[in-house]
């Protein structure tokens, strides 16, 4: 009877202890760099000079010991090892890149890598283990009753075996708001997640705001969403549509002239789901939020990248500054922050801290 007792004392501790990790503080939340508990600036270390044969890195995707590049100039596909940098495979693309455009995204389709969508065709691919191209869906389908018929204006969140997570401008009935939908696969009902645009800046051009970048976790119950040009990013519960979101706006001036000293979302920044974070890396020019707390000596190099890390219920834990401009990726496995340069596609990798501090 003790035995039973017991177990059932740890199951039941288990199941709050999993009960309370999940539970999402919902509201709006003005914050800025200093909430978080640790601030760092990392300096990196040269993993290779440059990724051969790439000429202008449009779009990059990490994961699973592979990198993917799309090149805007040979408009192909490359494939290396990671980090080695060792180039595995070549992929002839079925469209121009520098004409569509294309987006990374995550899936949960198993023998899969990731998900690519042409931005202008709407086509949808997945990245194969054994490193093969296959179309999954047209994904015209997901755009075309959310807009007018301009498939660009999709953007892929995520993609699983049933279900494709998307934001898109609605333009029905005159109506200009940009929302999270997740649509099953194969039909044309979606369900509105939530409305992503926010309420300081209603009335603003929505064919540019809010652009950015998000992803689903935990099976799809949760979704992360960080805007492009604004410093927000919101946590949204996917079946209760309950939200916490985090606005750094007013840390870095009350003027919308602010927005414009940080690429954050859509173009350059990414999110990658760790096994207990969210990673969230930004491009940001000037001086930008972490001048706040580090003089000009200590603050040698604009502009710069920043990884910020998030608890799963969007509590904010670290931000690091790394010393260059690029695509990151993120090895929490081994405590490794990879950045590839912008300009001269070198890479370099990063000591994730330990121990908090300032």
């Amino acid at each position: 009877m003790k035995n039973i007792l017991m177990i059932f004392a740890i199951a039941t501790t288990a199941a709050l202890l999993v009960s309370c990790s999940d539970q999402l503080e919902t509201g709006t939340f003005q914050t800025s760099v200093r909430d978080f508990k640790s601030v760092r600036v990392l300096s990196g270390t040269m993993v290779a000079d440059s990724l051969p044969g790439i000429g202008i890195a449009h779009k990059v995707w990490v994961g699973d010991g592979i990198l993917a590049v799309a090149d805007l100039k040979t408009e192909n596909l490359n494939i290396f090892s990671f980090p080695e940098v060792r180039p595995l495979k070549v992929i002839d693309m079925p469209y121009d890149i520098s004409k569509e455009g294309i987006d990374f995204f995550e899936t949960r389709i198993k023998g899969t890598l990731c998900g690519i969508r042409s931005r202008l065709g709407g086509r949808i691919d997945v990245l194969t283990e054994d490193l093969a191209l296959e179309q999954v869906d047209t994904g015209t389908v997901y755009a075309s009753p959310y807009n007018d018929a301009v498939y660009n204006d999709v953007l892929p969140v995520f993609l699983d075996n049933k279900y494709f997570w998307f934001s898109s401008v609605d333009k029905r009935d005159s109506v200009d708001t940009r929302s999270a939908y997740r649509i099953r696969r194969g039909s044309g009902e979606a369900e509105m997640i939530c409305d992503l645009e926010l309420q300081a800046f209603r009335g603003y051009d929505m064919n540019f705001f809010p652009w950015g970048v998000g992803t689903a976790y935990k099976r799809g119950k949760m979704m992360v969403y960080a805007y492009e040009q604004f410093k927000v990013v919101k946590f949204v519960q996917t079946r209760t549509g309950k939200e916490r979101t985090l606005d750094f706006f007013k840390y870095f001036s009350n003027s919308s002239d602010a927005r414009w000293k940080y690429i954050w979302g859509y173009y350059r920044g990414q999110i990658h789901v760790g096994r207990n974070r969210i990673y969230l890396s930004n491009y940001e020019y000037g001086l930008g939020n972490l001048a706040r707390i580090y003089s000009t000596k200590e603050f040698p190099f604009p502009p710069f990248t920043t990884v910020e890390t998030y608890s799963f219920n969007g509590k904010q834990l670290a931000v690091y500054q790394l010393d260059k401009e690029g695509f990151v990726s993120v090895d929490e496995k081994n405590r490794k922050i990879y950045l590839i340069d912008f300009d001269d596609t070198s890479v370099r990798s990063y000591d994730i801290p330990r121990k908090s501090g300032r």
